[in-house]
């Protein structure tokens, strides 16, 4: 399971870079740039839980050199742009999502186990204003869930010399599929576990919150970044007795990412 919590924290977390590893130098070169990235985040142990778990783990991510900055919030999915206006991108995304496993978690014996997901889509951003970024991910689920999911975001970014701060909203929501493989609890369920009563969730607005991030770059190698993103859960997800009787609605989430990029040159 570890091996499998390393690969995915390969991949997902090069969604991760903070302002997307800004280049400082006047003249970048051609080619492409590689970021290593360590990561440490505390999150939420399960989708509703009470207690976090802390996690660190590496991982890569790759620009071209010679890219124009843009910014990338740390809980953007990896995303690559198929249509790149500046104002407004269009693309391909796809990002991890662990599971419930029941390990350490004896509370929620009885209940299916969910397997970690890879969720793919598209996503559409948009600037309205040099400061002001809107995006939103349409994504489907693959190995764990096979629901659809749809996040919304909307941050304020400002620069400060080698500083860049951003906060912003968030929501998702999500099918049945998708919110019923977190939040349902069948009667065997319920019989087998002995605290929960049985539910079904159905489709909705899963959770809605704020997100923040700040990042300094040393130079244009170095870069750090700090974030926090708080989540409460609304909907059938929120009246789930896994929420009520075993959990919360409220869900926080804090993160540090140091990253270091240099050079390939050209393949």
């Amino acid at each position: 399971m570890r091996a499998v919590f390393g690969a995915i924290g390969l991949l997902a977390s090069s969604g991760m870079a903070f302002a997307a590893d800004p280049i400082l130098s006047p003249e970048p070169v051609s080619g492409w740039t590689m970021i290593v990235k360590a990561n440490v985040v505390s999150s939420p142990r399960f989708a509703g839980a009470d207690k976090a778990s802390l996690k660190a783990f590496p991982s890569l991510s790759f620009r071209r050199s010679n890219a124009k900055w843009t910014f990338s919030a740390p809980d953007d999915g990896i995303s690559v742009a198929l249509y790149d206006m500046g104002w407004l991108r269009a693309g391909v995304v796809g990002r991890f999502e662990g599971g419930r496993y029941y390990q350490g978690n004896r509370q929620i014996v009885g209940l299916h186990k969910s397997d970690w997901t890879f969720e793919g889509g598209t996503f559409l951003e948009f600037w309205p204003i040099e400061k002001l970024r809107a995006r939103a991910e349409l994504r489907r689920g693959f190995n764990g869930h096979q629901g659809v999911v749809l996040e919304g975001k909307a941050d304020w970014v400002e620069r400060f010399g080698a500083f860049t701060l951003a906060l912003g909203p968030r929501v998702v929501a999500g099918n049945g599929r998708y919110i019923g493989e977190y939040f349902s609890v069948t009667p065997v369920e319920s019989a087998l576990n002995g605290f929960v009563p049985a539910f079904k969730a159905g489709s909705g607005l899963k959770s809605y919150g704020l997100a923040g991030s700040v990042s300094y770059a040393w130079d244009r190698n170095w870069n750090a970044t700090l974030w926090a993103r708080y989540d409460r859960l609304s909907g059938d997800a929120a009246k789930s007795p896994i929420v009520t009787t075993l959990g919360s609605k409220n869900q926080v989430s804090v993160g540090a990412i140091l990253a270091y990029s240099f050079d390939l040159g050209r393949f």
